[in-house]
């Protein structure tokens, strides 16, 4: 008794010390970005009826743009990064830095899920920027805004699978069989050998349940896969 006694002094002790001498882990708070979404930061909008549906954190509520569309965000201290969430891929639509004039083309990559480093696009936050779409109507489910710094793990940062390079292939039937059946073996090897994974689903539900592939998204990324599947 009297030996659990002096480990638990001594632990506490311990967490004193470590609180008083302000250790880096504290310190790399700063560093991580903060969210900031909001409607307050839209200062001009063509072809968006009702923006508020972006903000509202509601993957079923969508937000169907016009055929050429834009939104400008204003934040005086710096805008860091986006992440959009698209109901299905859109394609190429442009990012403009209002503070500098440059341009940046996202939506290359066909994500539905995109984020979109903007220090690293532009070499600085920018204080304003404007989404432009012009090749017809957007459907967007969510737009999340963050200061500069280190985003959420719970944002997705989607690769391509590289050719020659990938290590394992799941063929799964349906949209959760690679969940409930290898659930164990995905992040065995995404993680723990860091093997390029990719997963093929041979059945695309975008159809029948649209909302099934953010679910696909949402669960290979809790798992450590980030190699971006592929729908049949």
């Amino acid at each position: 008794m009297k030996l659990l006694m002096r480990k638990l002094i001594l632990g506490l002790l311990t967490v004193s010390i470590l609180l008083s001498l302000h250790i880096p882990v504290f310190a790399q708070n700063a560093s991580q970005a903060t969210e900031i979404s909001s409607t307050s930061l839209i200062v001009d909008r063509s072809g968006f009826p009702s923006p508020k549906y972006l903000f509202n954190n509601k993957f079923w509520e969508t937000q169907v743009t016009e055929d050429r569309a834009h939104l400008t965000l204003e934040y005086k201290d710096g805008i860091g990064s986006l992440y959009l969430s698209f109901m299905n891929a859109y394609g190429e639509y442009t990012i403009i830095n209002n503070d500098s004039g440059d341009t940046y083309t996202a939506g290359k990559d066909l994500f539905i899920h995109e984020f979109i480093d903007l220090t690293a696009c532009f070499g600085a936050a920018p204080s304003s920027v404007t989404i432009s779409f012009e090749n017809g109507p957007a459907q967007l489910h969510e737009l999340d805004v963050f200061t500069e710094g280190t985003v959420p793990d719970s944002v997705q940062k989607w690769t391509h699978p590289e050719e020659g390079k990938v290590d394992l292939i799941l063929f799964s039937s349906h949209s959760d069989d690679d969940q409930l059946f290898f659930a164990g073996l995905l992040p065995y090897y995404a993680v723990e050998r860091d093997y390029q994974v990719l997963v093929i689903y041979l059945t695309d539900h975008y159809n029948t349940a649209p909302g099934r592939r953010h679910e696909v998204l949402t669960g290979l990324w809790a798992v450590g896969v980030k190699t971006y599947p592929i729908f049949g």
